[in-house]
């Protein structure tokens, strides 16, 4: 098949002083450059794969495998997990031997870098406490600065495309998979700090992916496991979900993720979000006038693969109005399946042609020289993580006796996990010079929430004589089991720089400014602490 020529210069082989490949376009001419495209090539731009899936987990280099897939299926993109990643050189190597496989169009070369600990797939990068905290802080510039400093180290590792932000509004306590990934439950703390997390990434060069549209906040079920329903009609989602997404779309959003969620007061079939002309086209396109790149949330995840073939999800989500499938179960059958669409007229030319010159569009804008991987974990990045960290502590109940006194004997409850920030916390209150004693002996009791406890340990704690301060690393909706103990805080984070700062909080040091960006509710529905005004 002849090879395509994306630009009029298009200089492929210039080095920088990391070794990754320098990609520069002069000028292009995409619509002139769309139409010496085979639909073979065209369809190949609409599609990015994952080497897990494709060739076998693990894959961290260039092999004949991965350049016998490369071949066949000609992918616009190509997504990363943690099996591809051992280390900074090696990705970064990854990455560029990658990029000399491409046939004249450079690689989307994304990966779901979210910040925080629970979509983390580069744990070598600066460690960043995650939206929540972020939420908490409510710090526009210090959000972008967050967002600028994960795009410059996945720039300086040849990546140029980071599924994040999460856009998702977390209205439900019991969502079981966004939690702290959200800025928090309002629309409008959401659609400033998504904007101003998109405009950091923008500024290093990376595309920011917004996701999920039109909103995976409130639901019940993990789409990786199932297909979750949301009830809410196009009212209810124009006062909540969209404000996010319309904010973003009018301040240069150039690509959204659809998400495997069923609305059937807007798609009356059951096909997701994903899959529905009516949410990807009429919502997003027209009603929101969204005119970038759609990529689908991952089309192997159960919310669709359980219910359709990979072939009728992929032309599904065509027709939809989707650009990019990601990472499409049977890529290789996929692919032909969507040739065959378009010669039986099942999909027509013309819709494919309007995919590919958005992602022939976005390429466009680019490919610029990297940074170098000096920049991962720089000095000026470590501030900012520092200074994300301490933004985010949040007090949710008070405890009127803090900061613990040198002479104080503290002991750390056990819950049997041996947690690494037990570690941390206790390393640093004994640097201090503080006692970490028995719990016998202790005066004060401290206990790190990870996960939410069985009653059985719940029940123990309320028997307590002894003052118990719970600092909750993970989801502040722990505190309806919790409201019993002297004090309660919230770091949203485990990472070292939040368990350092939540230890200069005890030891009165800093001066926790978080603001609880979602409400909390008790078992009843009823809400025992509410969102504050001032997190809007």
């Amino acid at each position: 098949m002849r090879r395509f020529i994306f630009c009029i210069c298009f200089m492929f082989l210039l080095q920088n002083e990391s070794g990754v490949q320098a990609l520069t376009i002069e000028k292009t001419n995409v619509t002139q450059q769309l139409h010496e495209m085979s639909v073979e090539e065209k369809i190949g731009q609409m599609l990015m794969i994952d080497f897990n899936q494709t060739v076998g987990s693990g894959q961290i280099g260039v092999n004949a495998s991965i350049i016998r897939i490369i071949d066949q299926i000609q992918p616009g993109g190509i997504i990363f997990f943690k099996e591809n990643i051992q280390s900074m050189e090696q990705t970064k190597r990854f990455t560029t031997e990658l990029q000399h496989l491409n046939r004249g169009i450079p690689f989307l070369i994304g990966v779901d870098q979210e910040g925080g600990e629970i979509v983390n797939r580069l744990p070598f990068l600066t460690e960043m406490p995650g939206n929540m905290a972020l939420g908490a802080s409510s710090d526009l510039g210090l959000t972008k600065r967050v967002a600028s400093v994960l795009g410059k180290e996945l720039d300086s590792l040849g990546f140029n495309m980071n599924f994040a932000p999460v856009v998702d509004m977390n209205s439900n306590p019991l969502n079981p998979i966004v939690g702290v990934r959200s800025f928090g439950e309002n629309p409008y703390l959401v659609a400033k700090m998504s904007a101003a997390f998109m405009e950091g990434l923008h500024e290093a060069g990376i595309v920011a992916v917004a996701k999920h549209f039109p909103g995976h906040g409130d639901v019940t079920v993990d789409s990786h496991k199932g297909l979750p329903t949301v009830s809410k009609s196009i009212e209810q989602l124009k006062k909540n979900e969209l404000i996010p997404y319309r904010y973003l779309i009018d301040n240069g959003l150039q690509s959204v993720m659809t998400a495997h969620i069923a609305f059937p007061a807007i798609e009356k079939s059951v096909y997701p979000a994903s899959l529905s002309h009516a949410i990807t086209t009429n919502l997003l396109r027209q009603s929101l006038g969204f005119n970038g790149v759609v990529i689908t949330d991952a089309l192997n995840m159960q919310a669709v693969a359980s219910n359709f073939t990979a072939a009728d999800a992929a032309i599904s989500a065509v027709n939809a109005g989707a650009d990019i499938l990601l990472m499409p179960s049977e890529a290789l059958t996929v692919k032909r399946a969507l040739i065959n669409a378009v010669k039986t007229e099942v999909i027509s030319e013309e819709r494919i042609d309007l995919s590919v010159l958005r992602i022939l569009n976005l390429k466009a804008q680019l490919f610029k020289e990297h940074n170098t991987i000096d920049v991962i974990r720089a000095k000026e990045h470590l501030k900012v993580e520092k200074e994300a960290a301490e933004k985010g502590i949040t007090i949710i109940k008070r405890d009127e006796t803090l900061p613990i006194q040198k002479n104080e004997r503290v002991a750390f409850i056990d819950d049997g996990s041996n947690h690494q920030s037990n570690k941390r916390l206790t390393e640093i209150l004994v640097k201090a010079g503080i006692t970490v004693t028995t719990e016998e002996e202790a005066e004060r009791l401290i206990y790190i929430l990870h996960h939410k406890k069985d009653a059985l340990l719940n029940n123990n704690l309320q028997k307590e004589k002894k003052p118990i301060i719970v600092i909750s690393t993970t989801t502040p909706y722990h505190y309806e089991q919790w409201d019993f103990v002297q004090g309660f805080i919230a770091t949203f984070s485990q990472s070292k720089a939040s368990i350092q700062a939540v230890s200069d909080y005890l030891r009165g040091e800093l001066l926790a400014t978080g603001c609880l960006p979602v409400s909390i509710y008790d078992s009843t529905g009823k809400v025992i602490v509410r969102n504050e005004e001032q997190c809007k």
